[in-house]
């Protein structure tokens, strides 16, 4: 015999039950979501470091050719005593020694990723005068080839937007001076970007979305770094102005 309770009963659980299938219908509908999302973006890093390793062979190619050029001509120059002769020949090692104001020691031994940031960065900074100094240790090297692959991506971000702040600051400066380091210091690989610059810095606005010295920029780099930072609790960053020189530090623990 059907009752008045036992058809609103099975109304009411026909109903819980369809609200329990699109909920559960739901979670997979994000959780499928997600790991599509996830796969897209690993994809991407995947295809940016791809890219990065391919331009670092690029370049060191492109090094080893200039280097072999320039010894040439120099053996070259030797064979002549001629004044105008040797005054054409130096003009000519001068523009294809294009980075003389360069000094890189040990970046050889960085794993992709860094070194092709630092060999494109500083190769499109279209500055001739700019004085880059770049010393790498070779302990910290070899702790950032067995960084785990996240943090290492992680770290490559970060450093990457630095270092795009650091360079625009020093061309624009009267000096133009930028050097990097990147040394083991007790548990943490540390890097150390210092740069000369022209426009007053305010230290504690920097990481703002919307802060920069220069009127016409949007001033989002920092602010994405530091979002990076915060998602990665093994990296930190901090800057000082000493000596009229603008320094950041990204220290990532190790141990």
């Amino acid at each position: 015999m059907v009752t008045k309770y036992s058809i609103d009963f099975s109304s009411k659980t026909y109903f819980l039950n369809l609200v329990l299938l699109v909920i559960f219908l739901l979670l997979i509908s994000i959780s499928i979501f997600n790991s599509i999302k996830r796969q897209h973006e690993l994809e991407k890093i995947d295809a940016l470091l791809d890219f990065i390793s391919k331009y670092e062979k690029i370049i060191d190619e492109d090094r080893m050719h200039k280097h072999e050029l320039l010894n040439n001509l120099l053996i070259l120059k030797s064979y002549k005593n001629s004044k105008e002769y040797k005054i054409a020949l130096n003009d000519l090692i001068d523009t294809y020694d294009s980075n003389k104001n360069i000094s890189i020691k040990n970046i050889c031994k960085l794993p992709a990723g860094l070194k092709g940031i630092i060999y494109y960065k500083i190769k499109n900074s279209n500055c001739e005068k700019l004085r880059t100094q770049i010393h790498i240790t070779k302990e910290a090297s070899l702790l950032l080839e067995n960084l785990e692959q996240k943090k290492y991506t992680s770290l490559c971000k970060i450093f990457c937007i630095h270092l795009d702040n650091s360079l625009e600051a020093s061309i624009n400066s009267k000096e133009k001076e930028l050097f990097i380091s990147i040394y083991k210091e007790n548990t943490y690989i540390v890097i150390e970007i210092e740069n000369t610059f022209q426009d007053k810095i305010d230290l504690k606005m920097i990481y703002k979305e919307k802060y920069s010295t220069k009127e016409n920029s949007r001033g989002i780099g920092l602010f994405i770094a530091k979002l990076i930072e915060k998602n990665n609790k093994n990296i930190t960053t901090s800057n000082i102005v000493v000596n009229d020189m603008f320094i950041s530090q990204i220290k990532i623990k190790v141990d």
